[in-house]
């Protein structure tokens, strides 16, 4: 991060700051040290969200996180899916459900060979 220069780093100061915002993070006066398990999940689901990767991949982004929380990050994550691919890796359906428009389940291990032999669209679309 702190090899972003020039305007970029504007951009991701801007970026982070409305992400922290959405997603209900409050960094006045307060140390990461601070921050309680979720908060900093939330503060890794911001950072990676202003760094604007054309892929995203996320390995359990909302363990730790509170259940008032859980549907901030959900709304912030769905809206990042609309213009960019995103992996999100969950054994909870609930958490994917609503932010994938797509959800590939494995099944003993494995990834379905073709879209149409397990691929599902999700519930929300």
């Amino acid at each position: 991060l702190w090899q972003l220069g020039g305007s970029r780093r504007d951009e991701f100061d801007a970026d982070l700051a409305r992400h922290l915002a959405r997603l209900d993070v409050p960094v006045a006066g307060l140390r990461v040290g601070q921050f309680s398990t979720g908060m900093r999940q939330k503060l890794a689901v911001a950072m990676a969200l202003a760094l604007r990767p054309a892929v995203l991949l996320l390995d359990e982004p909302c363990t730790a996180v509170d259940p008032p929380s859980l549907g901030y990050v959900q709304q912030e994550l769905a809206r990042y899916c609309l213009d960019r691919v995103v992996v999100l890796v969950s054994h909870i359906d609930a958490v994917a459900d609503p932010v994938a428009p797509v959800v590939v389940e494995l099944t003993g291990g494995t990834l379905p060979c073709s879209p149409s032999s397990s691929l599902s669209s999700s519930p929300s679309s």
